[in-house]
């Protein structure tokens, strides 16, 4: 593969499940577990119920000293932890993803080393307005964000863009309006780092998503961000396979995958897991 994908989480009910929705639609992809790799936060030790993931990806497990009043600041420190690990990924390509996300495809892009490749994020992140909170110059140019593809940052990068959404959090939870998603600071401090050590960022078709909203695309990525019909929230500490069987969702809308794609782990992946 060009690339590993890689994602980052807490050892929590919350994202078990979702992982086991995620990893039963790449299973059809054939990926080697040496090419899909978790890094997780745990409290003293994983848990038995996550540790049954190590048939099916390679993991890296660790503590965070940290109380967090921003929690999402800690997957950057977990990229940071297994980089500081791991000197090598300098010179790795890395699929990044996230657990409420399937793959039915992966992208196929002719990766140049400068480059960092990323979904389209403009719905999401604005430019030009609050770079400014970070010591950086503002910028106009359209951002990614959520999934990328590149390589060529190290360990301080990513403890740079975690203590840097800290700051970016506080600050719009204290002075901007609500109305704007401040939950993803982290990720507009990824994106914002990645631009600010001068690499080029390529907004690229192979990374298009669907997102639960409107009628299904040909598109080989989708992540669950739309909460109207089926809203992951309400499942934190349970799981859904025993319920989705109330959702129904019109095939012809984007909704229709991940609800589907959650009875087919129920009826496939957890026979095995």
């Amino acid at each position: 593969m060009q690339y590993k994908l890689i994602l980052a989480q807490e050892d929590s009910p919350f994202f078990r499940w979702q992982l086991k929705v995620f990893l039963s639609a790449v299973a059809k992809l054939g990926i080697s577990k040496d090419d899909i790799i978790f890094l997780t936060q745990v409290h003293g030790k994983p848990t038995d119920e996550f540790k049954k993931f190590e048939k099916y990806a390679t993991c890296f497990y660790y503590e965070d000293p940290k109380t967090r009043f921003y929690a999402p600041s800690c997957k950057p420190y977990l990229y940071g932890k297994f980089w500081e690990e791991c000197k090598e990924n300098i010179d790795r390509y890395f699929f990044f993803a996230e657990q409420d996300m399937l793959l039915t495809g992966l992208p196929d892009i002719d990766l140049q080393p400068n480059t960092w490749y990323w979904s389209d994020a403009g719905k999401f992140i604005e430019s030009g307005k609050y770079e400014h909170v970070i010591g950086m110059k503002p910028r106009t140019t359209r951002p990614g964000g959520f999934h990328a593809i590149g390589k060529g940052v190290d360990a301080d990068f990513w403890f740079k863009v975690e203590e840097d959404s800290i700051k970016l959090f506080e600050h719009m939870a204290r002075f901007v309006d609500p109305a704007y998603d401040i939950w993803i600071c982290e990720m507009r401090a990824w994106i914002w780092n990645i631009w600010d050590k001068g690499f080029e960022t390529d907004i690229h078709s192979e990374l298009d998503y669907e997102y639960g909203k409107g009628p299904r695309r040909n598109v080989n990525l989708y992540h669950h961000l739309d909460a109207r019909l089926f809203n992951k929230r309400d499942y934190t500490t349970t799981e859904p396979f025993d319920t989705i069987d109330q959702y129904k969702a019109n095939p012809a809308f984007s909704v229709s995958r991940y609800i589907d794609a959650i009875k087919d782990c129920r009826e496939t992946f957890l026979k095995k897991f």
